[in-house]
């Protein structure tokens, strides 16, 4: 019951939605919904460096080319150069150019990889890395 000079909301002019959200809580649903964006965000930041770990450490990708293992900050680095668009490839080159500028006068002796399933895989995860940019961009048929 109200007391004298209290307000109280008269739910029979309200909206189906206003009920719905007020009863509900708006406050709950604000967060709920704001949890879901950063575990999808986290997901999304964790995803990406641990199948370039995968493709390029586990299964041996980075040896079998001629090039070496890669640390953390190596993978993350080379994640995001992978799935960023080409302004942000050239904001990347540009940090390690500035950063490091004798990384790129060392030199690599690259090969082709040995045939196998193993290879097969790990180059298949990268392409699928490094299209990822790509996708957001389709445009609807017709």
């Amino acid at each position: 019951m109200a007391r004298e000079g209290e307000w109280t909301p008269d739910w029979s002019k309200a909206s189906p939605a206003w009920v719905f959200f007020g009863g509900l809580g708006l406050g709950a649903l604000v967060t709920g919904g704001v949890m879901f964006f950063a575990a999808l965000a986290t997901a999304a930041l964790l995803i990406g460096p641990f199948l370039f770990w995968l493709a390029w450490n586990v299964l041996d990708l980075g040896v079998a080319i001629g090039l070496g293992e890669l640390g953390f900050w190596a993978i993350v680095l080379a994640t995001v150069f992978l799935v960023v668009d080409w302004f942000g490839k050239t904001v990347i080159a540009g940090i390690v150019m500035l950063l490091n500028p004798d990384w790129f006068q060392t030199e690599a002796t690259l090969r082709w990889p040995e045939p196998s399933f193993k290879h097969f895989v790990a180059v298949a995860i990268l392409a699928a890395l490094a299209s990822f940019p790509h996708a957001k961009h389709r445009h609807g048929s017709g």
